[in-house]
């Protein structure tokens, strides 16, 4: 990889920043849908205590939630999903503006460009310390997540309903829209680990480009490939 000239690399980048900006815009729509489920009620490390009312023609559950019962359910804390929320959200434009910065960078070395940035290594260094920041940063949202929600389904096999999949087939009170609650989990959780993979290979790839210096040119070489180019040139002329 090491022979890779700029405009290759930059290609990489954007491959990554493309799969950043598509895994986040996903987590943040359906994350949000999530949340609108539970009426803003946080369901990240929720403590779940549910009762039911059955009928001869259906079974309603509810969330028991009177601070007076022995036993009550207490919802996550709103920081956790505004943290997950926000970050994905930040990811989303965050990749956009450094695809931008990659797509208009000039070949560099490989010669000079009208348009574009005419030094791109100086863009590889600042790239390589945000990217590492988000990708840690991504990653604390995911794990938050996934482990905050699977809380949230483990109190959910232990109770009468017996799993985050029936959750959602079933009615509730004073919560009517929890149908496809746990497809949209799925989804987030999902996008959420896609999204921290592709910060960390990204950050990767540019840990790479900055070992194999390939952005750097003594003007030994420069001045070589300078007359190479030109003898090319006057060859195809005569």
């Amino acid at each position: 990889m090491s022979r890779l000239r700029p405009s290759s690399w930059n290609i990489l980048h954007v491959i990554f920043y493309v799969g950043i900006t598509a895994s986040s815009l996903t987590n943040f729509i359906s994350f949000f849908q999530l949340e609108r489920k539970f009426q803003g009620d946080c369901p990240i490390y929720a403590k779940l205590t549910i009762g039911n009312v059955t009928s001869q023609s259906s079974s309603i559950f509810h969330f028991i939630t009177d601070p007076i019962a022995e036993s009550h359910t207490e919802w996550g804390s709103n920081q956790s999903c505004s943290f997950c929320g926000f970050t994905f959200v930040a990811s989303f434009m965050y990749s956009i503006i450094w695809m931008w910065f990659f797509c208009v960078c000039s070949p560099g070395n490989d010669g000079g460009a009208d348009f574009g940035i005419s030094k791109p290594w100086r863009l590889v260094p600042p790239s390589l310390i945000f990217t590492n920041l988000m990708a840690i940063v991504v990653m604390v949202a995911a794990v938050l997540l996934k482990q905050g929600m699977s809380h949230f389904c483990d109190q959910m096999e232990k109770s009468v309903v017996g799993s985050c999949y029936n959750a959602q087939q079933v009615t509730w009170k004073n919560y009517p829209q929890l149908a496809d609650f746990y497809n949209y989990y799925i989804v987030s959780e999902v996008s959420a680990i896609l999204a921290a993979t592709c910060w960390s290979f990204a950050a990767l790839i540019l840990f790479i480009r900055c070992c194999c210096g390939s952005d750097f040119v003594t003007p030994e070489k420069q001045y070589l490939t300078s007359i190479d180019a030109r003898t090319e040139v006057e060859g195809k002329d005569v």
